[in-house]
């Protein structure tokens, strides 16, 4: 018996980066859902119940930390990926960390088959 494809969440406020990785994921096996806010991803994750979260950490609307926060309550075993352009997080990360949380934090851009290879590892 094949394992079920797993769910994604990506969470970016740039439409442009959330379609494609959308994209991408779909022309993987993956079956990825997009937002484009904190709060939509937050009105969501109920009905999506994903196995991972690919979320930026600086969202236009609220801390993407937030949204990791609120989806690890809801959902314990969903992984969680906290993409960053910038250092600007550090202090998000370390509230978490204060918390006892600790999220794997992803260098953005990243190349797509880098991407697929940490999902893919993530996902096993």
């Amino acid at each position: 018996m094949q394992p079920p494809t797993p769910k994604v969440l990506v969470v970016d406020d740039h439409r442009i980066i959330t379609d494609t990785l959308v994209t991408i994921l779909q022309m993987n096996g993956f079956d990825p859902s997009g937002t484009y806010s904190g709060r939509e991803a937050i009105r969501t994750i109920d009905r999506l119940e994903p196995d991972i979260a690919l979320c930026d950490i600086n969202l236009a609307d609220m801390s993407g930390v937030d949204v990791a926060i609120q989806i690890q309550e809801r959902f314990p075993k969903c992984r969680i990926l906290l993409l960053s352009g910038d250092s600007s997080s550090a202090s998000a990360l370390q509230r978490a960390g204060e918390e006892g949380l600790a999220f794997e934090t992803v260098a953005k851009p990243i190349a797509p088959l880098a991407l697929l290879n940490l999902l893919r590892r993530t996902s096993n």
